[in-house]
């Protein structure tokens, strides 16, 4: 699952290192100020019908971006 899977003390410590890093890499390249987020999430849900289950999902997202002021082009 890599550095952003499971939940837990490790992958968050992972995902506080990634983050910085991108922020490190804008201001490297130029930006006088940036910012990053992450998203994690996982959901289920169930629907049933006359005491019949019909439907079982589950999903996981991911989700991560710098945010913040674009570097200008050099």
């Amino acid at each position: 699952m890599g550095a952003l899977g499971k939940s837990g003390e490790k992958s968050g410590t992972q995902a506080v290192e990634i983050l910085t890093e991108l922020v490190a890499r804008a201001k490297r390249k130029g930006a006088t100020a940036a910012e990053a987020m992450m998203v994690d999430g996982v959901s289920m849900s169930v629907s049933q019908r006359l005491g019949l289950r019909e439907n079982l999902n589950r999903a996981e997202g991911r989700d991560g971006a710098p945010e913040g002021p674009r570097p200008r082009p050099s």
